[in-house]
């Protein structure tokens, strides 16, 4: 799995099949593989090998005759978080959001009236403090692609309340955030949820027909990423990894 398949989600579910289906499902070693590839996708540091994570967690640990041995409990969080996750993986098209732009509710912005050819899709909160480090960075990396007349735009949602109006938008003054802001501080949309937001910032690159095609990935990473995208000749500085700090819900078994 690890030194004779192409590290790409498509070759891992592949391949993991074709372990798979050379074992007996009344074997432990059935029950070896299985949790072994589960867990290794749980924990990739990888890009896109979520998409492999809820491959295997649908096909598998979401079927109670596939793998009898998991408890009700652990089957309904290993499901739950495949299901939300499901879609927001890359490849898939990004879903709609539509939030204003000030506090008087007058002006809404769609993200799917963007027609530039990548959208850096922005989820950060003004109370946090990763976010106060990493949109920053962001805006850095926005300004450079766009002084490398690369068709580039964000879209940035902060989570937040009412009452942090007052601070979302001295941020974004004194940080020079000149894309397109917008919020949801009354709560009229469920993206919290719709877009699986457990942590934030949380950073998303569409193409210009909005298909996610990339995720989980940091600040600092946005612009070697896009210039990859645009010339895949370009090498980015360093391999590109999705945060540490995502994991997700896996089996000890």
């Amino acid at each position: 799995m690890n030194q004779t398949t192409v590290q790409h989600p498509d070759s891992i579910i592949a391949s993991g099949e074709d372990v798979i289906s050379k074992t007996d499902k009344k074997n432990e070693l059935y029950r070896y593989i299985v949790t072994y590839i589960f867990n290794e996708m749980a924990n990739s540091k990888i890009m896109g090998f979520d998409n492999a994570y809820v491959y295997f967690a649908q096909n598998y640990f979401c079927k109670d005759a596939m793998t009898p041995w998991i408890d009700t409990t652990k089957r309904f969080k290993i499901c739950d978080r495949a299901n939300r996750l499901a879609p927001v993986l890359i490849g898939k098209p990004a879903q709609r959001l539509i939030l204003w732009t000030d506090s008087t509710e007058t002006q809404w912005k769609n993200l799917y009236d963007l027609k530039n050819k990548w959208t850096v899709l922005a989820f950060w909160d003004p109370d946090c403090g990763h976010c106060k480090k990493e949109i920053p960075v962001l805006a850095e990396a926005y300004h450079k692609l766009k002084e490398s007349k690369i068709d580039v735009e964000v879209y940035a949602p902060a989570i937040m309340d009412m009452d942090n109006y007052k601070d979302w938008r001295e941020f974004i003054e004194k940080n020079n955030l000149d894309w397109i802001n917008v919020c949801d501080a009354k709560r009229h949309s469920n993206f919290r949820y719709e877009w699986d937001l457990q942590s934030t910032p949380q950073l998303f690159v569409l193409d210009k027909d909005k298909k996610i095609v990339a995720r989980r990935i940091s600040a600092d990473q946005i612009e070697d990423h896009i210039r990859h995208l645009e010339d895949p000749n370009f090498k980015p500085k360093a391999p590109l990894k999705v945060k540490d700090e995502d994991n997700q819900e896996g089996t000890e078994d």
